[in-house]
């Protein structure tokens, strides 16, 4: 009889710590990720080609292709599908948004989750890379 409250103690320790690892786990990079400022991108000085670009955010980390032509995003496609937790049906879904619009504007897209602002990161990295200078002003 003795051994049911030690076993039930065990147990329930086990339990409490496998669940604060899962939480502790869980919201790692968060605070980040929410910090994240994402740079509003003039597409006029966007050149036309592919510009590559990535978000290393923790497990938002994903590498993308943003092709460009006339200033504008036509296509963007994920690089490394093992490296990113995207559901196909959020990027496509974020895509159409993005190519709708003249200037992408990157807080609108989609709602306020870390997976999507994590994408929007690396399409904003790559968008920032593909900047012709501007010229200066006299």
């Amino acid at each position: 009889m003795r051994r049911a409250p030690k076993l039930i103690l065990i147990t329930s320790g086990a339990f409490f710590l496998l669940a604060l690892l899962f939480f502790v786990g869980g919201t790692r990079g968060m605070r980040e990720m929410r910090s994240h400022e994402i740079a509003e991108i003039d597409m006029t000085l966007v050149e036309d080609g592919t510009h590559y670009g990535s978000s290393s955010i923790h497990r938002w980390a994903v590498d993308v292709a943003v092709m460009v032509r006339n200033h504008q995003i036509v296509e963007i496609q994920v690089l490394d599908t093992s490296r990113s937790n995207l559901p196909d049906d959020i990027t496509s879904k974020i895509n159409r948004n993005l190519i709708a619009q003249e200037q992408p504007l990157f807080d609108a897209v989609s709602g306020a989750t870390m997976t999507s602002k994590g994408y929007l990161i690396a399409v904003a990295d790559a968008l920032g890379s593909g900047r012709r200078p501007s010229s200066p002003s006299r």
